[in-house]
């Protein structure tokens, strides 16, 4: 196989964070992608990276730092994305080649990512960062009426065309592998870097006065009205307990309105948006987490709040349960069942040795399971891995563009159009000293497209072609190693059983630094049964060859087709194409 240590890989990301230019404050997205760009180089030092922010903000700037260069791309709506992000890829694939496309979602910028690699031939890696199985999530997050059935329809159509799928959480990989949509699905979580440095922080609140903690946005997905009536029943139990609310979303009104009517004014605390690298001291605050969202696709805050050993009190969901071990580093109970949560949180809220047994559980289960360091070296190489699988090897060219100069060289042709084609590659061919044509004979109908300068010798099994030697190819050749300045051979290793004998034996009497020539059909039905024995790719011929001693600089294979989204039979329909019913 092919060494690829010396190719330069380059990784585009598609990202809907636009939190990477926000300069007045530390960003997590920031610095999570900047360490996705070390592990990349780690595993190949010039691997580059480009990260393709879309954004409603017109006043953010192009930045590059180390080996990741963030890219904004101004996208306020869903058309926008399908018209301006394949000329920002394009533009980006011209400058630098893309080896592979990470798109953040499986919507609008995965659908345009998959089209835009289909016709440049670059692998494209689906996200999917919420349980899409969810009808919830699915209204939510595709929308509802006609709009979100079509949404939903087309997502769930393409899921198959993705190189490669990563997800957050094991409930959906598992849906996905069982319902056929996919077999190459990676859950690979967005790893977690708050106040993961050492010890964790210790509390600076008094146990007399219990505080239950919610970081995340205030948006219907997260259910912060059963949030509310879970505390309004723990404050009834325990009046002393305070209540934090960290985030904001366009619910935030209404929750406050809702939370003074549940009689929770003197209990709770709305903080709105706290800066990420602000949260150290929020955790640090907190005795019990409680997360009552309806769907997740992994629960970053339940790591975080882990790290601080807060233990977490939360309904059994998809991602949520891959964290959470009821009764060991907290409780999940089934989705509504709100006394049942009210019951737990008072339990760990009075039981201080049991919450910190949980809270101290719940570190050591994220340190292990989800080291942040190890997270992003396995989506490092996932897309390196992607990457390389999908790459076209540099020894296979793509096929000629289509041209009208060539329709009408190869309409004109009076053979067949297997024939036109290997004779539109062979013309002008220079034979210069010594030259073996295997398969040949004294004549050949196309010497006059050859300029030979030199000696042309033949090899053949049956003597009605008068070849210069009769031999039978399945066997080693009676002449000497290191002997012609060329060899051709052109539709005659079909015919041979051994043929990857013949091969050997074409290189083997070839001197050093000579020219190989071979045409073998492939879709083509040409010499077909009783006398057809092998069909290759383009990678076995690759692979056989390389293993054969020959350098992969020094190696061409290029198809014998019309254009890049053609094969042989599809002429077929082509009735103008006069060559196809010349007899061969």
């Amino acid at each position: 196989m092919s060494n690829y240590n010396h190719f330069q890989y380059h990784v585009v990301q598609v990202s809907l964070d636009d939190t990477v230019f926000d300069k007045s404050m530390p960003s997590d997205a920031l610095k999570r992608q900047l360490s996705y760009g070390k592990e990349l180089t780690s595993l190949y030092p010039t691997t580059i990276m480009t990260l393709i922010v879309l954004t409603e903000k017109r006043d953010i700037v192009q930045f590059t730092h180390d080996n990741v260069t963030f890219i904004p791309l101004y996208c306020k709506r869903p058309v926008h994305i399908l018209s301006r992000l394949p000329k920002m890829l394009a533009s980006i694939n011209k400058t630098d080649p893309i080896s592979v496309i990470s798109a953040q979602t499986v919507h609008e910028d995965g659908w345009v990512s998959l089209v835009f690699g289909k016709l440049n031939h670059i692998p494209v890696i689906g996200q999917i960062h919420y349980d899409i199985f969810s009808p919830s999530a699915q209204k939510e997050v595709m929308g509802r009426g006609i709009s979100g059935t079509i949404r939903k329809y087309v997502t769930f159509l393409l899921l198959q065309r993705y190189a490669a799928l990563r997800v957050v959480g094991q409930r959906v990989a598992q849906q996905l592998r069982e319902r056929g949509m996919h077999t190459n699905v990676h859950v690979i979580p967005v790893p977690v870097t708050i106040q993961y440095d050492g010890n964790p922080t210790a509390k600076i609140t008094s146990p007399s006065n219990p505080r239950v903690l919610f970081v995340g946005r205030l948006i219907p997905a997260k259910r912060i009205d059963v949030w509310l009536a879970v505390a309004s029943r723990i404050a009834r139990e325990l009046p002393n307990v305070e209540f934090e609310v960290v985030g904001d979303g366009f619910l935030r009104a209404y929750l406050e309105s809702r939370a003074a009517r549940l009689g929770l004014e003197q209990h709770i605390h709305f903080s709105g948006f706290i800066p990420h690298h602000k949260l150290v001291d929020i955790y640090s605050t907190a005795h019990v987490f409680l997360l009552t969202s309806r769907y997740e696709g992994f629960g970053r805050v339940v790591v975080e709040s882990y790290l601080h050993e807060v233990p977490v009190v939360a309904f059994k969901i998809n991602g949520v349960e891959d964290i959470v071990e009821h009764e060991k580093t907290g409780y999940l109970h089934p989705w509504g069942d709100i006394d049942a949560m009210a019951k737990s949180v008072l339990k760990l809220l009075t039981d201080c040795s049991l919450r910190d047994a949980m809270g101290s559980a719940g570190r050591t289960l994220v340190t292990e399971r989800f080291d942040p360091h190890l997270l992003m070296q396995r989506y490092a190489s996932l897309l390196i891995t992607v990457a390389k699988q999908c790459r076209p090897l540099p020894s296979i060219v793509p096929p000629r563009k289509p041209t009208l100069k060539r329709w009408l060289g190869l309409s004109s042709t009076k053979h067949s159009l297997y024939r036109g084609l290997k004779y539109e590659h062979i013309r002008g061919i220079k034979l210069n000293g010594k030259t073996l044509n295997v398969g040949g004979g004294d004549y050949n109908s196309y010497y006059h497209l050859l300029t030979i300068n030199g000696e042309m010798e033949s090899v053949n099994i049956d003597p009605h072609y008068k070849p210069t030697i009769v031999a039978d190819i399945n066997q080693p050749l009676p002449v000497s190693a290191e002997n012609y300045d060329n060899v051709i051979c052109f539709n005659t290793l079909e015919h041979i059983s051994n043929d990857t004998l013949a091969v050997r034996e074409m290189l083997r009497v070839l001197k050093p630094g000579g020219r190989f020539y071979i045409a073998v059909p492939f879709l083509y039905r040409m010499h077909s049964a009783p006398c057809d024995y092998h069909r290759h790719t383009a990678l076995w011929w690759n692979d056989f060859l390389r293993s054969c001693g020959v350098e992969e600089e020094n190696l061409l294979i290029e198809p014998l087709v019309w254009g890049m989204h053609s094969s042989a039979y599809s002429f077929r329909e082509f009735i103008w194409f006069r060559a196809i019913y010349k007899k061969y």
